[in-house]
């Protein structure tokens, strides 16, 4: 049996940081951080993606300035410890940009998915498969066309994601 890595959305990385439905499955994916490698993985366009969302957040009194600086705290934290960046190059936006064609993606789900591709590429040949986390009903339609292993986790139990962690 294979590794299972997790590639992380941002609608589902959102979920660890500011709770609502969800939250807790994402919360069981982190706590497994005794992974001997990082095996949750994003793109680091992603860093804009929760830095813009959360300062959102904050600008239009959803939470506070006290509670903002905890979030991207707790976000820098699980960057350093839990999560490996894949970078974005010329490739992947030329990537994106036939993937939003293809599925009538927004941008920053179309440079997702290219990075999920990417990723899948990387690791072609070993007994590795990449699990996609996302709360985006069109982006997770998309993924799955891709026929990758979409979990979303407003829909998953933590049991159900355990079975994929082991």
């Amino acid at each position: 049996m294979g590794v299972n890595l997790f590639y992380l959305d941002t609608s589902a990385l959102l979920k660890r940081y500011k709770l609502e439905s969800g939250s807790e499955t994402m919360d069981e994916l982190f706590s497994h951080s005794h992974f001997p490698a990082k095996r949750l993985l994003t793109t680091v366009f992603t860093i804009l993606e929760v830095s813009s969302a959360c300062e959102r957040l904050f600008r239009v009194g959803i939470i506070s300035q006290t509670s903002y600086g905890k979030l991207m705290k707790a976000f820098s934290a699980d960057t350093d410890r839990s999560i490996h960046f894949l970078s974005v190059d010329d490739d992947i936006i030329l990537s994106a940009s036939e993937i939003s064609q293809k599925y009538f993606l927004r941008t920053g789900d179309a440079i997702q998915l290219a990075s999920l591709v990417r990723a899948r590429e990387s690791v072609s040949g070993y007994d590795i498969e990449i699990v996609f986390l996302a709360s985006d009903n069109a982006l997770c339609r998309s993924a799955t066309q891709e026929g990758f292993t979409v979990l979303n986790p407003v829909e998953i139990s933590k049991n159900e994601l355990n079975q994929y962690l082991s």
